[in-house]
């Protein structure tokens, strides 16, 4: 597996565990059903943070599969509807490159069909075959199949199973690594001879590769299916949903901690007014961001889409920077505090402070750490240090 299958794998297992986990707390809370889950996620969010809070990451796992999914089936519409409900979200996250050029490139899908109609249906057209493919795959092999590898489509197609569109720059990657071959393109910009041949060889060796594994293929699988409707797949994927849900249920589930705070599941830190605050207005921020960045740099043209966009520095979890200056007087506190009680402990015991010091008294070492985050620090720092022990050297002798 690649790590993109992995990454799409781990945000399809975390959405239906979270999705499982609101439903079971759902039954809990209302045995009877007296109200439908949809209007019972709606009050809990606005009764709790915390139950807001995951539902948010829910609904965001659920955006990034419903984009997937509308590449995987050519759904056009699909496409720029996904992706305009994720662009608040780059604005609110401080995404810059993709909060300037994904809402040129939306801008640019929106109006496709006055500036390229032609293309546009073509889009389109794989929406509409794409919707009834299920039906007409089984029965119209032959005749389908011109349709699946029609370039015009905004994905590629290179099969005729379910669930295979890929995004045109996926497939032009793929097409390179089958060109590049296992020892890649290095050393061959060096020599001009060697990098004409390879130009010229390489896409045919890539055709005669693919032709290979294609004779090769199993005839008995059954055709139009995808390869995660296999039976290993699925016992996979549940074993490890299983796994992540008893991960959740060690601390709780997100979706029964009542109250007025945002709480952290692992930790129980409890988030400040400030990023409760965030955590309301967040998507509503995020979308006004992205509607005056259309409306006055795009549309009204008031403003240059090459203006810096402003941070909005969201965190929903410690959102006051912790001043840096009072932590080492507060280690001190504590290494003064510390060495007291041990020097009354061994003066009242007849304890060797010899041996007592010779052992470490704190959990991370001081010279590394700081209250257990490792020290952070700046180059030009042990220069100066370096500086010191040089100016101080006899001539000759190196340290």
């Amino acid at each position: 597996m690649t790590h993109i299958k992995r990454a799409r794998e781990i945000h399809q297992i975390t959405a239906s565990v979270l999705y499982s986990l609101a439903q079971d707390e759902y039954k809990h809370r209302n045995p009877d059903e007296e109200i439908s889950f949809e209007n019972w996620l709606e009050e809990s969010a606005k009764e709790s943070p915390t139950f807001k809070y995951w539902l948010t990451i829910l609904n965001l796992q659920i955006l990034l599969l419903s984009f997937v999914r509308s590449v995987r089936l050519g759904n056009f519409i699909d496409f720029k509807e996904s992706m305009k409900q994720m662009m608040p979200w780059f604005f609110l996250f401080d995404h810059q490159n993709y909060s300037r050029w994904l809402s040129v490139h939306i801008l640019d899908l929106e109006q496709l069909e006055t500036t390229a109609p032609e293309i546009h249906s073509k889009f389109l057209q794989g929406t509409v075959l794409y919707r009834y493919k299920r039906i007409i795959l089984y029965l119209f092999t032959y005749l389908f199949d011109p349709f699946i590898n029609n370039p015009g489509f905004f994905v590629v197609h290179k099969t005729a199973n379910l669930f295979n569109g890929l995004g045109i720059d996926h497939a032009h990657e793929q097409n390179n690594a089958v060109v590049k071959g296992k020892g890649g393109a290095v050393g061959l910009t060096h020599d001009p001879s060697s990098l004409r041949r390879w130009t010229i060889g390489g896409p045919e060796v890539g055709r005669l590769l693919n032709e290979f594994d294609g004779c090769n293929d199993d005839e008995d699988d059954e055709f139009g299916y995808h390869h995660e409707q296999k039976e290993s797949y699925q016992l996979r994927v549940l074993e490890r949903s299983v796994a992540l849900r008893d991960a959740f249920l060690e601390y709780d589930n997100p979706f029964s901690i009542e109250g007025s705070d945002l709480v952290a599941l692992d930790t129980r830190e409890a988030a400040s007014e400030e990023g409760i605050l965030c955590l309301q207005t967040a998507e509503e921020k995020g979308a006004l961001m992205y509607n005056d960045f259309v409306e006055k740099r795009l549309l009204q043209k008031t403003k240059s889409i090459y203006d810096p966009i402003p941070k909005c520095q969201t965190k929903f979890f410690g959102n006051k920077k912790k001043s840096t200056k009072a932590q080492p007087i507060k280690a001190l506190r504590s290494d003064l505090n510390l060495f007291s009680r041990s020097f009354i402990v061994s003066v009242s015991r007849n304890l060797d402070l010899d041996k007592f010091f010779a052992h470490e008294n704190q959990p991370f070492p001081p010279s590394l750490s700081l209250n257990g985050e490792i020290r952070s620090g700046d180059k030009f720092e042990l220069t100066l240090i370096l500086e010191k022990l040089i100016s101080g050297a006899e001539p000759g002798i190196v340290h």
